[in-house]
């Protein structure tokens, strides 16, 4: 990855990596090599931060809401679709590594593929954040605000916490029952 995608990525993440193999694991395809980290762990704590920030947004946001309706709603804000356009929009294909198959197959334009590595780049700030000892470092929570702030307990920008304020841009319709404050 060049100097001025990784600048590139953590300036649309708004997270600078103190490690920067965090970085290049969430980007490297399980097709790059069986030798090689490749990003398959860290899209899964991604998936978990992000469903933990969005069930804490729309608990939040919509107080009398079921866990039904909370979920239904989650899921239409968070899928692969949604999920790949972010990526898009953070050119996150332009950094990801692949084996020689994917990357003739059109692996940098797949959905699933950009989806997944959105989640592992989440997956990677999440650790990058936790490992640093101004977060308190690993075995402190970290705690997300609701309502559009992005910082993390010590006061610094953590985007997990505002990742997916799609909120109510895609005009999605909420559930019967669900009120926005």
């Amino acid at each position: 990855m060049t100097p001025e995608t990784r600048a590139a990525l953590e300036a649309g993440l708004g997270h600078r990596f103190i490690r920067p193999d965090h970085l290049a694991v969430a980007l490297t395809h399980r097709s790059f090599g069986v030798d090689t980290p490749n990003n398959e762990k860290l899209e899964f704590l991604g998936d978990a931060v992000l469903a933990l920030a969005m069930s804490d947004l729309l608990m939040t946001r919509f107080p009398d809401a079921s866990e039904g309706e909370l979920s239904k709603i989650r899921a239409s804000l968070v899928n692969a679709d949604v999920l790949a356009r972010k990526a898009r929009e953070l050119d996150v294909g332009s950094g990801l590594r692949f084996g020689k198959g994917e990357e003739k197959s059109g692996g940098r334009e797949k959905v699933s593929i950009l989806a997944s590595a959105y989640e592992a780049l989440l997956g990677a700030v999440y650790a990058d954040a936790a490992a640093h000892p101004a977060a308190g470092g690993r075995g402190e929570e970290t705690r997300f605000r609701s309502g559009g702030t992005n910082e993390h307990k010590a006061g610094q920008h953590c985007p997990a916490g505002d990742i997916l304020l799609f909120q109510d841009h895609r005009g999605a319709a909420l559930p019967q029952g669900a009120h926005s404050d």
